[in-house]
């Protein structure tokens, strides 16, 4: 009979042991179970914290842009439907909440790996960390579309004066200098930034691109060899636009879901510099 009651027990806590473990694996699909013939891993945000409901898009390009898409859970964890064999590429995003606007923002691979890849019994894992800059490196760079391929934003300043008001000649350095305004902290929560970004101005080239800005509502002001430049977001032909010493911005939501980092740019309406 003891021998009996003290096998029970044993069972017992196996039994109980197991549960633990398959707990567990349903919380972490990604570092402590297989998914044969399926994706699964992690999302972190910028400190390493676990990211719920971040949106996973498996893509076959080469099978009609077959897709399917997921959602992570509470512990930041997702896993796929089960895949067919061939080529697929995996991106992540989500959606962050700044300045009262909502922005679809992409996640990068943590291995920065944005190559195709295939299964197998094995499953394949696939881990997401929220990026504020740096490439996007399967979105190419092209003169065509200056404001695309990078996590960070992309600001445009614009060499074309009005009537009366004196245009920077070819070679002038300019130097932009981005100051988060009092209070602000860049998209993620954490801490803004300042930064400095250059460009020199060339003949018969009017507007100038500055790339892989972290979201943040910054004062922006401009300057040449210690002399200062006027800037404006709203300009006219008669030279009547209000010109200042700085403006206030922030980027808005890009309208259109796309893999892109949901940062749109004021290419519609860029910042005209004027000498002082």
């Amino acid at each position: 009979m003891r021998q009996q009651l003290t096998a029970g027990l044993v069972a017992l806590v196996l039994l109980s042991s197991c549960k633990k473990d398959d707990k567990k694996n349903d919380n972490n699909p990604g570092n402590d179970s297989k998914n044969p013939y399926k994706v699964s891993g992690i999302i972190k945000d910028t400190k390493g914290q676990a990211i719920a409901g971040a949106k996973v898009r498996v893509v076959n390009h080469v099978l009609y842009d077959v897709s399917s898409d997921v959602f992570s859970t509470n512990y930041g964890t997702y896993v796929t439907p089960k895949l067919d064999i061939g080529g697929w590429n995996i991106y992540a995003w989500k959606d962050i909440t700044y300045e009262g606007q909502t922005y679809h923002l992409r996640i990068a691979p943590e291995d920065n790996d944005y190559n195709a890849f295939s299964l197998d019994k094995e499953g394949y894992t696939k881990n997401f960390k929220l990026k504020l800059s740096g490439r996007i490196e399967d979105v190419p760079l092209s003169d065509n579309s200056p404001t695309t391929g990078y996590y960070g934003g992309t600001m445009v300043f614009t060499n074309l004066p009005s009537e009366g008001m004196q245009q920077m000649p070819a070679g002038t350095e300019v130097k932009i200098t981005l100051t988060p305004v009092a209070g602000s902290k860049f998209i993620d929560g954490s801490e803004a930034q300042f930064l400095e970004k250059t460009f020199t101005i060339k003949k018969n080239q009017f507007n100038y691109f500055i790339t892989d800005i972290p979201q943040c509502k910054y004062k922006i002001t401009a300057k040449t060899n210690g002399r200062l430049i006027l800037l404006t977001d709203v300009r006219d032909i008669y030279g009547e636009e209000p010109y200042k010493e700085s403006l206030t911005y922030f980027f808005k939501p890009d309208p259109a879901t796309s893999y892109n980092s949901g940062l749109q740019s004021n290419i519609e309406t860029p910042f005209f510099m004027e000498l002082f």
